[in-house]
């Protein structure tokens, strides 16, 4: 099991600060959450070809990563941030 921390939008909409799931990399803890939070998260997560859109930062346990199909430890945490712009 991995802790899914979600941030900004994603927070709102999910309604809670995390999530637990089984999952062995980032974008399969995503697409988990997915099946939890509906359709409108997975819009907001992912483009239409399934990939995670560049503004969602991802780190595993305080260390960014940039590929979300990479390996992740058993009890790790993985946070979703979304990049917000706005002046």
């Amino acid at each position: 099991m991995v802790i899914l921390r979600l941030y900004g939008i994603i927070r709102v909409l999910a309604g809670r600060d995390e999530i637990e799931v089984d999952a062995s990399s980032p974008r399969e803890a995503l697409k988990k959450a997915c099946e939890t939070l509906g359709r409108e998260a997975e819009l907001l997560i992912f483009d239409k070809l399934g990939n995670v859109y560049p503004s969602m930062l991802i780190s595993v346990n305080d260390a960014p990563v940039r590929d979300p199909n990479a390996p992740i430890p058993k009890n790790s945490i993985v946070h979703l941030i979304p990049v917000v712009e706005g002046g």
